[in-house]
């Protein structure tokens, strides 16, 4: 963007739009170790491959309060990255949950627009939990799941030839209705970007969500014996 300070000039905005639609596949292998009763270890990895998926760019310029279009280029090509991913859980059933995950993606290796340095690997790790202190109590709170976690990763663009980092922090709360089966899911986050120059600006935001989840057995098919 270019801004003029005098009132005579128009400040000048240049906008370039991605739009990108492909098919893509993930492949993943899932395996699951019990101990005892009521415990269990699953352990997990996932790959995607780098492939071209087919976009169209959309260039708009704007100079003062007008906006006006400029070319629509069909068909273009861009990379999509290498991934990999790796995690584990282990449950106590109607007690405690905990796990962890990793995320690689080879972003660097990828073009954009036949820029081949626009672009910083990615890696994220995360990590997290819920506790229940007994599912089967009376007491709502006791019913209830106490959720928290945990994540940090490096983004893959970059801006003036540097990335910035971003953790965040999240605790939440599950909430059973009176069936025990459906469960309103509360979740306060707290999210920091910090750029690894100093002359960019630090973000820092909450977020609040709340969620239903409906578990009703409306297509339950009775047996009679």
């Amino acid at each position: 963007q270019v801004a003029y300070s005098s009132s005579d000039a128009y400040s000048t905005t240049n906008i370039q739009k991605v739009r990108v639609s492909d098919m893509k596949f993930d492949l993943g292998i899932q395996y699951t170790q019990p101990f005892g009763k009521d415990k269990s270890l699953t352990l997990g990895a996932v790959y995607s491959p780098k492939m071209k998926v087919n976009g169209t760019s959309y260039n708009y310029t704007i100079v003062g309060s007008s906006e006006n279009q400029g070319d629509t280029i069909r068909g273009q090509k861009f990379d999509m990255p290498n991934s990999y991913g790796a995690g584990f859980t282990f449950v106590k059933k109607d007690k405690y949950m905990f796990g962890a995950d990793v995320l690689y993606q080879q972003w660097k290796d990828t073009r954009f627009f036949d820029n081949s340095e626009a672009f910083n690997n990615r890696f994220r790790v995360g990590f997290g939990g819920e506790y229940t202190p007994d599912a089967m109590a009376r007491n709502i709170f006791k019913r209830m799941k106490y959720r928290a976690g945990a994540y940090v990763n490096n983004s893959y663009v970059k801006i003036d030839n540097s990335g910035y980092d971003e953790y965040g922090a999240s605790i939440g709360f599950g909430i059973p209705m009176l069936d025990n089966r459906s469960v309103v899911n509360l979740v306060f986050e707290y999210v920091k970007i910090k750029p690894e120059i100093s002359k960019l600006i630090d973000e820092q935001y909450f977020k609040f969500t709340v969620n239903y989840t409906f578990n009703e057995r409306w297509f339950y098919k009775q047996k009679i014996k």
